[in-house]
């Protein structure tokens, strides 16, 4: 199915499609860019899609919409998703939030295979973002960094999650802040440790103190986390 860019996400189109029937969803661009800068990220609710999707450029989208249009006859395309491994390693990019349940549980699963894939397997954490220029300016003050270029609302909000955005954001850094600076020292697997007492303190929501908590029993420096996490903005 092809379907242009705009007025809704990128989910919410792939899964209109699916519902309707599609096997392989085809999003044209609205603008003239370089997509291979694109990523067509989650909203953070793009659990249980099952069919593929890929962003095309502006140009090419029009040429197959315009033959879509006035051609008689019907065309048929084949989709490659190519992922290249020249050093035959697995390469694993995970995009998560840190305040997204279903997320964490995928890492509480995982965390015990990883013993046995630590050396067969490049494992990166990656995290979500949203942006929202046009949203109130008392929204992007809590809920936002960069003038509404990052956010990350909390869509639980309640009398007794009240969690602004920002403070996810910060944890988010944190997480990908640790992981980077042990990979850098072959200690990657400690990362896992923080995670599993992190969250076994704070589920839902990881405080300041509960990041300090569990860096002290994995034994590494809060300080030195922070202060990658400040040099980020």
């Amino acid at each position: 199915m092809l379907v242009e860019r705009g007025n809704c996400s990128f989910v919410t189109k792939v899964r209109n499609a699916e519902r309707a029937g599609g096997s392989l969803v085809l999003v044209i661009d609205d603008r003239q860019e370089n997509i291979t800068n694109v990523i067509m990220g989650d909203d953070g609710t793009g659990t249980g899609i099952r069919i593929p999707a890929m962003l095309i450029g502006k140009e090419s989208g029009k040429l197959l919409k315009d033959f879509a249009i006035v051609s008689q006859f019907s065309a048929t395309l084949s989709a490659e998703f190519i992922m290249q491994s020249p050093d035959n390693d697995v390469n694993i990019e995970f995009w998560y939030s840190s305040n997204n349940v279903l997320a964490l549980d995928f890492i509480h699963d995982f965390d015990k295979y990883m013993p046995d894939l630590q050396y067969f397997v490049n494992f990166r954490p990656r995290f979500v973002t949203w942006g929202c220029p046009m949203c109130t300016e008392d929204f992007k003050k809590t809920e936002c960094f960069g003038d509404g270029k990052y956010c990350a609302p909390n869509h639980s909000k309640s009398l007794s999650n009240n969690v602004k955005g920002k403070d996810i954001i910060i944890e988010d850094l944190r997480e990908i802040c640790l992981h980077s600076r042990l990979a850098e020292q072959n200690k990657e697997a400690i990362w896992w440790d923080y995670m599993r007492n992190v969250h076994s303190q704070c589920f839902e929501f990881i405080t300041a103190e509960c990041s300090q908590n569990a860096h002290a029993i994995i034994g590494e420096s809060y300080d030195l986390t922070m202060q990658c996490v400040n040099q980020s903005f």
